[in-house]
């Protein structure tokens, strides 16, 4: 077998692996609606983990602050319903002279009657109760601290959606530029085949084309498992089961860098920090005022059934009710809740000091964030100017082959590092179009 079909059997048999890997897989033709990162956010909205999580935090923050305000008044009360059978009546003693008996006797007399029914409902509602007042606020201070919270949790998934996407699309675009490029690759090889065939090239020069070859065939191959990966991390974000589950493409224009401004100006984290602190002194606020006195309205309502007959019977229900206010003065004797009023002071100081960190903390995300967007952008100019001039050297690299001034390892040489900085651009782009979604999240 000559060297050129040596040569053409090897390219045949990279080939044919190289096309089964990007085969598309069986049933792998469902898509999302569309391949925009917002389009992804507002699926994972409706869909994710964390969105459902949210809403149910979200619901049961807003039942439990309508508990605090139906609390206020606190109505409250006992109803209760009791038959009793006296079947054996107590006896007293009475002196006989007021039965017209001698004095200084006693005689017998039992009373009551056997069978004694009495239903009552003693209701009770509070009027001045500071203690639960300060609840409602506490209550209110919660679900506004969730709803932060669930804001916090919600951009947090979208950048983490946007960096599995923006990873995504950057594998995609690799992909295409190492497909582009193992045409080149087969070029180079059959040309070097030739050249030895004909004697001008060296057996090495042929195997180091073929193993230029191989390389970047193998290179191709990480990157469609990397895209792989990463429409994985996509699936388990978004929420999506379907294991066939596809993202569509969006190829990069690195030619020229998105255009936005802005700069990151959030606030979520420190809000978080200041509504901890706020409802810890709500919390400390509500428990001081269970010293206070509680004023209510409390009434009772009763019916009593008395009879010889039977247990229950046609007889009257005689009546009576009444109605009055109750002041309740609580003895600041329990241990408990001195202990617990100082344990709310003391992570009151906590949460504060916390709130302030955590402003401190932000500001400098933020300053963080908008150096890391001037850097993106410089990067990409960088970038770009170098794969600019690694093409023109490549180009010249390939007459200068054939004209047989530099060498084969020079040629590929310049071939490998045109190949790297293309990647450095494809890379420097999606990343600038990371670092402008994270700059969105943050304003």
């Amino acid at each position: 077998m000559n060297t050129i079909a040596r040569m053409l059997k090897h390219k045949w048999m990279l080939g044919a692996a190289f096309a089964l890997l990007l085969l598309p897989f069986p049933g792998q033709s469902q898509t999302l609606s569309s391949a925009s990162l917002n389009d992804l956010w507002d699926y994972a909205d409706g869909h994710s983990a964390v969105s459902k999580g949210a809403e149910v935090q979200t619901e049961l923050a807003r039942l439990q602050t309508a508990a605090a305000i139906a609390n206020t008044v606190n109505l409250r009360g006992t109803a209760s319903l009791s038959a009793t059978d006296n079947f054996a009546l107590p006896v007293n003693f009475l002196p006989a002279e007021i039965f017209g008996g001698p004095a200084g006797t006693f005689r017998a007399v039992t009373f009551g009657q056997q069978f004694v029914n009495v239903a009552s409902i003693a209701p009770q509602l509070d009027i001045v109760n500071p203690s639960t007042w300060a609840r409602v606020s506490s209550a209110r201070t919660s679900k506004e601290l969730t709803d932060v919270s669930n804001a916090l949790s919600r951009r947090q998934l979208r950048e983490n959606i946007a960096t599995a996407y923006y990873n995504y699309q950057s594998a995609g675009d690799q992909l295409a530029k190492a497909q582009q490029t193992l045409k080149m690759a087969d070029t180079i090889a059959t040309v070097v085949g030739n050249r030895y065939d004909e004697g001008i090239a060296r057996q090495q020069d042929l195997n180091n084309a073929l193993v230029n070859r191989a390389n970047l065939a193998d290179f191709a191959q990480q990157l469609q498992t990397r895209r792989a990966q990463q429409l994985l991390a996509l699936q388990a974000l978004l929420g999506i089961s379907d294991s066939n589950a596809v993202v569509g493409h969006s190829a990069a224009s690195p030619a020229s860098a998105p255009n936005r401004s802005g700069n990151a100006s959030s606030n979520l984290l420190t809000r978080q920090s200041q509504l901890q602190a706020d409802l810890q002194r709500s919390e400390l606020l509500a428990n001081r005022l269970l010293f206070m006195p509680t004023v209510s309205i409390v009434a009772g309502f009763n019916w009593q059934q008395n009879s010889n007959e039977s247990i229950f019977n046609s007889s009257t229900w005689i009546q009576s009710r009444y109605v009055g206010l109750k002041l309740s003065v609580p003895i600041p004797t329990e241990t408990k809740l001195w202990s617990q009023a100082e344990e709310y002071r003391i992570n009151l100081k906590m949460k504060e000091i916390s709130a302030r960190q955590s402003a401190l903390q932000e500001s400098i995300q933020n300053q963080q964030i908008d150096l890391d967007v001037q850097r993106a952008l410089q990067a990409l100019s960088n970038v770009t100017l170098v794969a600019n001039l690694k093409q023109e050297n490549l180009q010249r690299s390939r007459s200068n082959y054939l004209e047989g001034i530099i060498t084969l390892d020079q040629y590929l040489i310049a071939f490998t590092d045109a190949l790297n900085a293309d990647m450095s651009k494809l890379n420097a782009y999606w990343n600038l179009e990371l670092q402008f979604s994270r700059l969105e999240l943050y304003n």
